[in-house]
């Protein structure tokens, strides 16, 4: 998909009554993608509808391959971008500068499995109803911002590493990981701080205020 493409996706319409959603269009990845973006020219994949809303379409599926995502837009889904690998160990996934808003259940979601390991690098995840949520694959953040999420900013059921991450405003919890290694985050104003279950939970050089 070539820098400055819009995707558009029928809103609350699947041509092929299928999928995850019988009433949702999807983007099922089964092999690879390649969405590379830049700067100025990203790449945005959004409901097709006059007036937008919140879960007009289903969202990116990544079921198996290798996946590309840079200076992407993905808008208007029930869960933006599923991870569905539970083993992603022999894939090469290259995931920086994507922003995740106004999906109306997870910005990003991570299946259960230890080898489901995923890293974003400078994801921005906003307005979503959750930011995060991992059912047990191991998830790594580099920079970008988890805010203003109606529900939880990150909700991790196994290892969350985020360094330089901000996690903000965020109606329920910022963080909730079992267990969360953070260093160089701030988490501020949400409705709890950070919630750790058992493990080595480390926190380094983090502001942890206004929660």
């Amino acid at each position: 998909i070539m820098p400055g493409t819009t995707v558009l996706f029928d809103a609350l319409h699947d041509n092929q009554a299928s999928g995850s959603d019988r009433s949702r269009c999807e983007l099922i990845i089964n092999g690879s993608l390649n969405a590379a973006g830049t700067p100025g020219a990203p790449i945005l994949f959004t409901s097709d509808a006059p007036n937008k809303n919140f879960g007009d379409w289903y969202g990116i599926h990544v079921v198996q391959g290798d996946v590309t995502m840079s200076n992407c837009v993905v808008e208007y889904a029930m869960d933006g971008i599923r991870f569905e690998d539970s083993d992603t160990r022999f894939n090469n996934y290259a995931l920086g500068n994507v922003t995740v808003q106004r999906c109306s259940n997870r910005g990003v979601y991570v299946t259960s499995g230890q080898y489901a390991a995923v890293t974003l690098n400078n994801f921005q995840l906003w307005t979503n109803s959750t930011g995060l949520q991992s059912d047990g694959g191991p998830v790594m953040l580099n920079g970008g911002q988890v805010s203003g999420n109606s529900g939880s900013g990150i909700s991790a059921g196994s290892t969350l590493t985020a360094t330089g991450t901000t996690v903000s405003q965020n109606g329920g919890g910022g963080i909730n990981a079992n267990p969360a290694i953070l260093t160089g985050c701030v988490i501020s104003q949400n409705g709890s701080g950070v919630s750790c279950g058992s493990g080595a939970n480390v926190l380094t050089s983090c502001v942890v205020n206004g929660n």
